[in-house]
């Protein structure tokens, strides 16, 4: 038997044995020197030679790898990719199927991907389809390929998502190339199979050798090398082995991320990732690469296989849910509603869902819980129940109120029918007695809210006293009682629009209360003589209105209709305010003082139109309004108030005593005065003398301060004290006529002239006149000649008269007992 012998890496040097065996002592010590040196350093020099061969393997399998093939395109742009794609897949055929079997005598000739829609392409990829299966058999497994990038459903799918497309748009160039771009973008170019990247395998000590069966291949280090280059060998190709194994892992993992729940799309390009590193890694590594990669790509596809599972077990948990959610609400609704077939058909609905859920994988839902569900719907309809009555219920309330409220004003609803539906009642049952009643008062007694509120009072007292036949007298007498305190209340916040709401008919023959409401104002700042004759009208309504006792005080505008006028003053300049007051003055005559009365105006424009009212000269009412703007804008100084109050004597504080405000009625006349005192003294300094005397003769021509019978009166504009003491003395001329008409012959010095003038003068206020009296006599003219008689301003042209006596001032009186009142103006105008 042949004996083998080991073989011997020796020195390099120790050729010289065998070429130069005579070369003498020099030459062998030398060769001994360098056996020894290297049983030396080749430890050393074997590991350094060891981690150079490492890293040309890592080296290496990066170049094969491209760090990360599958995700990057290594700083290719699209545009640069784009003729390497077309050359490995399609050859830029935008209608190219798996091999080209959309040409003419393939299985699927006359296919034209372009003339699909992104949702037709989808559907003829489909897994389970003809085109898929034809793949199958040509390949081994499930791929689609189609179009010039030849993308595959899944694929295809990601990017319809990926782009936000609709699935209705044409698979033409335009959208294959958008499709192909964002495949690039995400997945990189190593997403098709038939682009390769060139690796090769080299080093410094390649040598290329012929196998066995002839065949040249590329080894990194000849085998001849010795051991140093073998370890540098050995450890190239371990390092190769992990470095390309490594990449593969996290290449796995870059897949699987572009292919999320998708194992199908991840094994296609998995095991295209796997054949394009496998091809280009050396022949001896070829075996033990694939096995590596492709038991990483099958433990990655196991785990997108789970997530996959769980993803559909979560949504088809969730789709269970919702279908319980829904048919449950739907259930509960039906039962609301109470339509037997609905409550039927959505209870087997839910019920069939409740059993899919209990048999549904990994939800773990039980029989209990459906019952749950079903207790919990039939809680849910209660809820809904009792909005829908709450609903219901305060729709009612509504128009119950509407129909109340209706009744109130004597005007029918248009919902009355409901007070016939017992719902109405079981749910409102005080609103609907309240309706019910009060529609029925209406219709028994329509004349009620036409009286005035004195009328409507008396009338509700009465029935209230009227012995009681029947329970229909009871809600009459006590709707009788309601209605009266309603209209009492509406006369007295507004008075001009309780009458239009109630719309009263008067008992005289020549009334304006004709049932037909206040007539309207046109607006003041309109055409000004259509607005004064509306006022005018308006004038004769509420004197109406207050003779017939439907108010308790002249009113003639609506709450409204006074802000509106008080506005326009407001708005107005002073030749503009003037312009306003006088026409309100001319439409409302003398009652004008009561419309200003009721306008929110400043004060100064007050007293100006109420000047106006009473007969006073426009022209100084204008120039009071022409003084306030020149204080308004800064330009006149007034004398402060200290001044201006100690332009208020006790003759002037003692004749405002009978003003209904007096206060009021002296600060009034001091803002008036300060008006008038400014339009004439621009230049007088406010403190001096003649400042103090200017004002105060200001004030005494705006009030009018005079004696009257000896003692301090507001004398009317137009009249001196004189003349109104003239005026009295002249209706107590003694004799004896006027004395036997009035008091039936109590004595020769009773009034004798002119009896009617008194009369007349006194038939205000809605009442009938009568002749001045004290006590149970009429007045005479001692009275008026003792100066103990004081006529006393009541405001406007109205006055009273009492007797001074040491014990304090008695009233005069009418045949009534009453406070004896008199228009100035009539009696002067009844003595003409």
């Amino acid at each position: 038997m042949a004996k083998i012998k080991k073989v011997v890496r020796g020195n390099p040097l120790s050729t010289f044995q065998r070429t130069a065996p005579t070369g003498g002592l020099g030459f062998r010590a030398l060769a001994e020197a360098a056996d020894a040196a290297y049983d030396r350093i080749a430890p050393a020099v074997m590991q350094d030679m060891a981690e150079q061969g490492a890293e040309e393997g890592r080296r290496a399998a990066r170049d094969a790898t491209g760090g990360n093939v599958t995700v990057s395109s290594r700083g290719m742009t699209f545009d640069e990719a784009r003729p390497k794609i077309f050359a490995g897949e399609s050859g830029g055929d935008y209608n190219a199927l798996y091999n080209y079997q959309n040409r003419d005598g393939g299985r699927f000739a006359g296919t034209r991907l372009t003339d699909m829609t992104v949702d037709e392409a989808l559907a003829f990829a489909d897994p389970q389809g003809d085109y898929a299966g034809y793949v199958r058999g040509e390949v081994g497994r499930t791929a689609t390929p189609m179009g010039a990038y030849q993308v595959v459903g899944t694929t295809l799918r990601a990017a319809k998502a990926g782009l936000g497309l609709t699935g209705s748009e044409r698979m033409d160039e335009a959208t294959q190339d958008r499709i192909g771009r964002w495949i690039f973008d995400n997945q990189g170019i190593g997403a098709w199979e038939g682009v390769k990247p060139e690796v090769t395998i080299s080093s410094k000590n390649a040598v290329t050798v012929r196998t066995s069966d002839g065949n040249l291949e590329p080894r990194m280090f000849s085998p001849y090398s010795g051991p140093i280059l073998q370890a540098h060998n050995a450890a190239a190709q371990t390092a190769y082995l992990a470095e390309t194994i490594e990449s593969g892992a996290i290449a796995m993992m870059d897949i699987g991320h572009a292919h999320p729940m998708d194992p199908d799309g991840f094994e296609q390009q998995a095991q295209g990732y796997i054949d394009q590193i496998v091809e280009q890694a050396p022949p001896d590594f070829r075996n033990e690469v694939r096995s590596s990669l492709e038991k990483e790509a099958h433990r990655r596809m196991m785990g997108l296989m789970e997530e996959k599972q769980r993803d559909i077990r979560s949504r088809a948990n969730n789709s269970s849910r919702a279908l319980v959610d829904r048919w449950s609400s739907t259930y509960a609704e039906a039962m609301a509603g109470g339509n037997e077939n609905e409550i039927a058909e959505a209870q087997a609905e839910l019920d069939a869902v409740l059993r899919a859920r209990e048999s549904l994988p990994g939800v773990a839902w039980t029989s209990e819980q459906s019952a749950n569900v079903m207790i919990e719907a039939e809680k849910e309809a209660q809820r809904i129940l009792g909005q829908r009555r709450t609903a219901v219920s305060n729709e009612f309330k509504d128009t119950l109120n509407t129909i109340i409220k209706a009744a109130d004003e004597g005007m029918t609803a248009a919902d009355e029918a409901i007070l016939d539906n017992p719902l109405v009642k079981k749910l409102q049952p005080d609103l609907w007695e309240e309706a019910y009643t009060k529609t029925r008062f209406r219709d028994y007694l329509p004349a009620f809210s036409k009286l005035s509120p004195p009328e409507a009072t008396a009338l509700a007292a009465g029935m209230a006293t009227t012995p009681i036949e029947e329970d229909f007298d009871i809600d009459i007498a006590k709707a009788a009682a309601d209605r009266a305190i309603t209209m009492r209340r509406a006369y007295s916040d507004d008075p001009v629009q309780a009458a239009a709401t109630y719309k009263p008919i008067g008992s005289s023959e020549d009334t304006k209360l004709n049932g037909n409401g206040p007539p309207e104002l046109s607006p003041i700042n309109a055409d000004m003589a259509t607005a004064v004759m509306s006022m005018g009208a308006r004038r004769e309504y509420g004197n109406a209105l207050f003779a017939e006792g439907y108010l308790g005080a002249r009113t003639f505008l609506t709450n409204a209709e006074a802000d509106s006028m008080g506005e326009a003053l407001k708005m107005a300049d002073p030749i503009g305010r003037g312009a306003i007051a006088a026409a309100i003055v001319e439409g409302f005559g003398p009652d004008a003082i009561h419309v200003f009365n009721q306008i929110d105006a400043d004060p100064t424009v007050a007293f100006a139109g109420k000047l106006m009212a009473v007969g006073g000269n426009p022209a100084l009412a204008t120039e009071i309004l022409q003084g306030q703007a020149l204080i308004d804008e800064g330009l006149v100084q007034v004398p402060d108030k200290a001044r201006s109050v100690a332009a208020v004597t006790d003759d002037l504080t003692e004749a405002f005593s009978g003003l209904p405000n007096p206060n009021a009625s002296i600060a009034e006349s001091l803002d008036a005065a300060k008006a008038l005192y400014a339009a004439r003294n621009r230049g007088t300094t406010p403190s001096s003398e003649e400042a103090a005397s200017a004002f105060s003769d200001a004030l005494g021509e705006l009030v009018g301060l005079d004696e009257v019978l000896g003692n301090p009166t507001l004398t009317p504009v137009d009249m001196t004290g004189e003349e109104f003491t003239d005026l009295i003395r002249s209706t107590f001329e003694t004799g004896g006529g006027f004395g036997r008409m009035i008091a039936g012959g109590f004595g020769a010095d009773l009034p004798e002239r002119q009896p009617q003038a008194w009369i007349n003068a006194s038939s205000i206020r809605g009442r009938a006149g009568s002749v001045p009296m004290i006590g149970d006599q009429p007045m005479n003219a001692d009275v008026i000649n003792s100066n103990q008689l004081r006529v006393v301003a009541k405001g406007g042209n109205i006055y009273s008269m009492e007797i001074l006596t040491r014990s304090g001032p008695v009233s005069v009186t009418d045949d009534q007992g009453r406070p004896y009142y008199f228009d100035v103006a009539l009696l002067k105008g009844s003595m003409q």
